[in-house]
């Protein structure tokens, strides 16, 4: 019985122990899980055209830099919405099936750009829309009747200005028969844009002739006939992208600016802008602290600074002086030796200048070289003449050897001793024991036989 009962108590400790494992094994994994889902998140990018544009593709990559930049694991889901010559409602019904398709996983948050994406989604009425945050951005003007309806978003204004835009084209065009051409569509944001256009201007104070185009209402026959024939004469300011009028700019003999980013690095020239490097930057910035747990109420909608902006390939299509933009300007698209031509001019000098006084001091030095070979040369020369005196003046013989026993010097009592005849020059370079051959009285070895005896002993 008491065997039976310690039994008992050990199955017991044994099956605590294996339940503890079990529910520690388990609390670890969901630890690892929910851990594993605070690092890396899930983003929709809604884009408000189609694919391909330059600066659209630019935003994108912006903000994936910036989440590589900070070692943000995120999934970035990027949707083309394609709203040219769609009517708004169709552009909501769109949206709003874009978000039952993410109800088994929705996104942690949205980030939606320029006017249709963030129209079209703060008017759809899926609770996707109300409940993931939302960070919008590069939209032209407030649309607070809708933002009102949300508590889950934040974002970025790029108010267009079109007075800036329109005197920097005068100052750059240096043209005044120019008339201007403001070309938009019939979208809620073309017609938004158009009003802000006619407020900013007020044309009845301005004596330039200004013609609207509401591609909506136009003809395409009649769009494309001004593009042929009146364009030469015009310039044009583009509120919004198109995908159809803004590809004019490309063709068109007229010159296209931008009260905005849309558009840009397409043919425009350029305009007053937020570049697409700083809105993908700041916008990817306050995506990233919503997801790290800042409230997005806190979060103020903010509108964002605008500077010139222009297309380094359309400045020279148009042949215009760099000196009439703003000292602000931001040049895209320049080539490296142009964008640091003063530099490179200025680092080109300051090495040509090392090398000509290089080049002048190891003149110099050469120059003092030759003069101090030729200093030493007259020296020695004069120095064997006035050796060559001393030698003819000494009544003794005197024969000057090198190291291997050649005459240097032999003067001409040494000669007569000898007996050698002719010139004292013709014996100079010879071997001593040359001129030694001589026989001794009393011996029948020569004086150069006893000399070589007597060195080699």
């Amino acid at each position: 019985m008491k065997m039976s009962k310690l039994k008992i108590e050990h199955n017991l400790k044994y099956l605590v122990a294996t339940i503890l494992f079990v529910v520690i094994s388990i609390l670890s994994i969901s630890c690892s899980d929910a851990k594993k889902h605070k690092d890396s998140y899930n983003i929709l990018l809604i884009h408000s055209y189609k694919e391909g544009p330059v600066w659209q593709d630019e935003l994108t990559q912006g903000v994936k830099q910036y989440f590589d930049e900070n070692n943000v694991d995120v999934n970035i889901s990027v949707h083309y919405m394609n709203t040219d010559f769609v009517l708004n409602r169709e552009n909501i019904r769109r949206m709003n099936n874009l978000m039952t398709s993410y109800e088994q996983n929705p996104p942690d948050l949205i980030i939606t750009f320029n006017n249709q994406a963030t129209y079209s989604l703060l008017s759809s009425s899926h609770y996707i829309a109300y409940n993931v945050p939302i960070v919008f951005s590069g939209t032209s003007h407030y649309i607070n009747h809708l933002i009102a309806k949300h508590s889950n978003i934040t974002g970025f204004i790029a108010k267009p200005d079109f007075n800036k835009v329109y005197k920097l084209a005068k100052t750059l065009l240096k043209d005044s028969t120019l008339m201007l051409n403001v070309i938009v569509d019939g979208t809620p944001a073309g017609l938004s844009l158009l009003d802000t256009f006619k407020k900013q201007m007020n044309p009845e104070n301005h004596s330039d002739k200004m013609l609207y185009y509401n591609i909506y209402e136009e003809n395409i026959h009649d769009i494309m006939y001004w593009n042929k024939y009146y364009s030469k004469d015009v310039f044009v300011i583009m509120p919004k992208w198109n995908s159809f009028y803004s590809n004019l700019a490309h063709e068109s003999s007229a010159p296209f600016f931008l009260v905005n980013n849309q558009g840009f690095g397409d043919g425009s020239l350029g305009g007053y802008m937020v570049p697409t490097n700083k809105q993908a930057q700041l916008t990817a910035q306050t995506a990233l602290e919503v997801l790290k747990g800042r409230s997005i109420k806190s979060i103020p909608i903010k509108d964002m600074e605008q500077v010139p902006v222009f297309d380094w390939r359309e400045i020279k299509k148009w042949d215009l002086n760099i000196k009439d933009l703003p000292k602000n300007t931001l040049i895209a698209h320049m080539p490296f030796y142009e964008k640091y031509k003063i530099p490179l001019q200025t680092g080109g000098g300051i090495v040509f200048v090392f090398i000509l006084v290089a080049i002048t001091q190891l003149i110099l030095l050469y120059k003092e070289e030759s003069r101090q070979k030729k200093d030493t040369l007259h020296k020695l020369l004069k120095q064997g003449k006035e050796l060559e005196l001393s030698l003819k003046s000494i009544p003794e013989g005197v024969i000057s050897l090198d190291l291997a026993n050649c005459v240097l010097t032999i003067n001409k009592a040494a000669m007569q001793f000898l007996k050698l005849k002719g010139d004292a020059t013709s014996y100079i370079g010879a071997n001593l024991f040359t001129l030694l051959d001589i026989h001794l009285p009393g011996n029948t070895l020569t004086f150069t036989d006893l000399s070589r005896h007597f060195l080699i002993l």
